[in-house]
């Protein structure tokens, strides 16, 4: 009896720990200011950094953002046109719809706030075609009576994006609608504030519409159907950006869109691969000739034909500062005429006896075995890029 009143003792003891750990603040728990009334919200999840626009962002989940007031958006777009990575831009044409509250929409109706550049902006918006039209504000009530309103604006521009074309053509990239508001979502505290009668100033946080899923429409008008895949969903994903980044210590809500697009890369291989693999190997067929003046001038008039032959095509390669996966391939080409040239002068086929040079079938079968292991490589790395998802690769 003795030894389980101990083992008892033992098991309270154990459980009081564990309820001591369980009521104990979480060491990661950040308390972050929402709104005038200085609330704190408990974080107990670990927040992230990310880096866009060349800033540093704190990512934190919209769910936690307690007596925000939200606006759940959701894009249908219609129209993606003009892919241009060389420019760093896309052509979008869509309908934003925002879903808030009757009290927040007459908040912000009041101050002036239900316009383009303040309810909603777009971070790589770089020209409009025209300014974003209202379509209108729907009404509409939900199970629990909270009648919402929906506000459904059509934007129609030039949307800036990053393009990193270093597996060119093998390139995959997201198209982003980077949907912000300037109006902010938590406020810095004004600690010397006592008039709790003043009106409170609008804050709100965007989120992604859980009732209405987004669409993508772009596909039937989709004229560069036959040089980009692209994808039929259209993903969103929330952040809050840095209050170091705000002279007056605020955090802004944002709202990325993302549409998957891929490069059909057939017409690069057969046009510009194949030749080039074609050329190189032919180079080889010139040791069958017993005449070194022969061997050296094929090999030149090769060497020659894959240089010519790349400027021909430079006009449907994009220019850029650094090699793409294509780039290198033909250089490697490049390389492997270059030094079977050398070899065809600096290497006789046959020695002062008339017997064949062992030297010169050496160097042929390492020239040979090191330009297939390279193609092989190509191929293996170009089939890996297609089977990459887009979502890193701009």
């Amino acid at each position: 009896s003795e030894r389980n009143e101990e083992t008892n003792a033992a098991m309270r003891r154990r459980q009081e720990q564990l309820q001591k750990q369980r009521s104990a603040p979480h060491p990661g728990v950040i308390p972050i200011s929402c709104g005038e009334d200085d609330n704190q919200i408990d974080i107990n999840e670990e927040i992230n950094s990310s880096k866009s626009n060349n800033q540093q962002h704190r990512v934190i989940p919209s769910s936690i953002l307690r007596n925000v007031p939200t606006v759940a958006c959701r894009v249908n777009i219609s129209q993606i046109s003009n892919i241009d990575p060389i420019s760093c831009s896309f052509h979008a044409k869509f309908q934003l719809d925002m879903t808030m509250s009757r009290s927040l929409h007459d908040q912000l109706d009041a101050a002036n706030e239900l316009r383009f550049d303040r309810l909603f902006a777009f971070t790589n918006l770089g020209e409009l075609d025209s300014e974003p039209s209202v379509v209108g504000f729907f009404p509409v009530q939900f199970e629990d009576d909270q009648e919402m309103i929906i506000m459904k604006v059509l934007i129609e521009g030039i949307f800036l994006q990053y393009f990193s074309l270093r597996k060119f053509p093998h390139d995959a990239h997201n198209l982003y609608l980077q949907l912000t508001s300037n109006i902010p979502a938590i406020l810095k505290p004004d600690k010397g504030r006592t008039d709790n009668t003043a009106q409170q100033p609008c804050h709100l946080q965007l989120v992604q519409d859980e009732n209405k899923p987004n669409v993508m429409r772009a596909h039937d008008y989709f004229m560069s159907r036959d040089t980009w895949e692209m994808g039929h969903h259209v993903a969103a994903y929330s952040y809050m950006s840095d209050p170091a980044a705000s002279g007056s210590g605020k955090q802004y809500s944002h709202l990325y869109f993302s549409i998957d697009i891929r490069r059909y890369s057939s017409y690069f291989h057969w046009n510009i691969s194949l030749p080039l693999f074609g050329f190189t190997s032919l180079s080889f067929c010139s040791y069958a000739m017993q005449e070194q003046g022969s061997r050296i001038d094929t090999n030149l008039a090769l060497l020659l034909t894959v240089f010519v032959y790349k400027l021909v095509v430079a006009s449907s390669l994009p220019h850029l500062s650094y090699l793409t996966v294509l780039d290198e391939y033909a250089l490697f080409a490049k390389v492997i005429i270059a030094v079977n040239f050398l070899v065809t002068v600096l290497v006789d086929k046959d020695d002062d006896d008339g017997s064949d040079n062992d030297l010169w079938m050496v160097v042929l079968l390492i020239l040979v075995s090191v330009w297939f292991a390279g193609t092989i490589l190509f191929v293996v790395l170009c089939l890996r890029m297609d089977g990459l998802a887009p979502a890193n690769q701009s």
